[in-house]
């Protein structure tokens, strides 16, 4: 960017949302909706507050990278735009996982360090995804979900899937958004949520089903994981390199 004349401001801008990458669906936190007890007695549905101070600490260390930049630079004009992000055909990159990446400098930096791969490798990804969703119709998961079901019932809440407990309570926002807090009818809910699952076994169960999909993919694509690993270790390593040399 200093080449084209322009200054830029080194932040996490691009970094996931973090009720996509980490509290979603298939996020670590959220991946079989509420399990903690104390975070369900305080939290409720909604997320914890470590979670809000992240994203807010995000966009505060944004925000400083921006004022950094000299007075004057307009991050939002063409002319930036087409330095970070270049323009036509010529300036755009095709990624390994089908992805297209737009060119300019962005594009620049990305062949360098990824060379040709940027992001999650679409087969750990898909792997990640597809042991989730295969385990979730599997047997043992749905005799687990039924018992559990059957728990929550005994206490007046009727919920047949453990991912969409709470959607009636949690108004203040969309499931897995943040919110500012959770009321007591929400938190009471979400603390029998965890006792029921750990009384009738849902997450040990869960987790038992979904880790032996993974390790039956795994096992079938070591190579291409290797080559995972292997590209992934030389991306950092030229990072490395890239940093020694400012």
């Amino acid at each position: 960017m200093e080449q084209k004349g322009f200054a830029y401001a080194v932040g996490n801008f691009e970094q996931e949302s973090i009720d996509e990458a980490y509290l979603g669906p298939h996020g670590e936190l959220r991946r079989y909706s509420v399990v903690d007890p104390g975070l369900a007695g305080t939290y409720g549905y909604t997320l914890p507050k470590p979670a809000v101070d992240a994203e807010l600490n995000t966009k505060k260390e944004e925000a400083a990278a921006r004022a950094a930049l000299p007075e004057g630079t307009d991050v939002n004009s063409s002319a930036y735009q087409k330095a970070l992000s270049g323009s036509g055909p010529g300036d755009i990159v095709k990624l390994s996982n089908g992805q297209m990446l737009t060119g300019g400098c962005s594009a620049a930096a990305t062949r360098q360090i990824e060379q040709g791969l940027w992001g999650e490798a679409p087969l750990v990804s898909t792997i990640d995804h597809d042991s989730f969703d295969r385990s979730k119709g599997s047997p043992e998961v749905q005799a687990a979900v039924t018992k559990w079901s059957q728990c929550m019932a005994a206490h007046g809440y009727h919920y047949a899937d453990p991912l969409k407990a709470g959607d009636d309570l949690h108004s203040e926002a969309p499931r897995d958004v943040i919110a500012p807090s959770a009321g007591p009818p929400e938190v009471q809910a979400a603390v029998i949520d965890v006792g029921c699952k750990q009384r009738v076994g849902l997450v040990k169960t869960w987790i038992s089903v979904e880790s032996r999909l993974e390790k039956a993919v795994i096992a079938e694509h070591a190579l291409e994981l290797q080559e995972v690993r292997t590209h992934n270790a030389n991306a950092l390593r030229r990072v490395a390199e890239i940093l020694s040399h400012g």
